[in-house]
């Protein structure tokens, strides 16, 4: 088969004109980017720079949003997303929020259900258990408060408002909050 110019663009505007099914639901090509860069789709997402193929545990993906519904933070390797109840653009560096289709955002919340809603109204606790990091106590959807160790005290700030941390001994800590959640980090 003769390989020319004209045959290689036409197959190009076909490609283009496909758009992508996931779940059933039919996306437009540029939502299938999207879609491919939080690990929902096949092809695996193309590394991206100071990111790599797969999300670093404890940063999310993505942080998407459509009107009238909250900020979703995705853990596309957890399978699991968090409801964001405040500004969180600039804890996890690099990552702004994606407007998105009410598609793309129930897709996305299906693919990786929210677990938890964050919440800066002073239901999130700042613990410092004694000898580890710092940690947020977040209770789940499910009534399960779960610990998730943090690396930067900014969190604190932003969820919070203070940078006031309980004290507490590790076991003690670990006694009151035995189930362990993503640990949440900057970069």
């Amino acid at each position: 088969m003769k390989v020319t110019l004209k045959n290689v663009a036409t197959a190009g505007l076909v490609f283009l004109s496909i758009g992508v099914s996931f779940w059933g639901v039919q996306f437009p090509v540029n939502a299938a980017t999207w879609c491919e860069r939080i690990g929902l789709c096949v092809p695996p997402p193309r590394p991206r720079p100071g990111i790599g193929a797969r999300p670093t545990s404890g940063v999310p993906e993505a942080i998407v949003q459509t009107a009238g519904q909250p900020a979703l933070a995705v853990f596309p390797e957890r399978k699991e997303s968090f409801a964001l109840g405040c500004d969180f653009s600039n804890l996890w560096r690099g990552l702004s929020v994606e407007q998105v289709s009410s598609t793309v955002y129930s897709a996305t919340k299906a693919a990786a259900p929210v677990v938890a809603d964050i919440n800066c109204d002073g239901r999130v606790q700042a613990y410092a258990p004694q000898g580890e990091p710092a940690a947020l106590v977040i209770s789940y959807r499910d009534g399960v408060s779960r610990r998730h160790y943090i690396n930067n005290t900014e969190f604190v700030r932003v969820i919070t408002g203070s940078d006031r941390l309980i004290p507490i001994s590790r076991q003690d800590f670990a006694r009151r909050f035995p189930q362990r959640g993503t640990d949440f980090r900057r970069w």
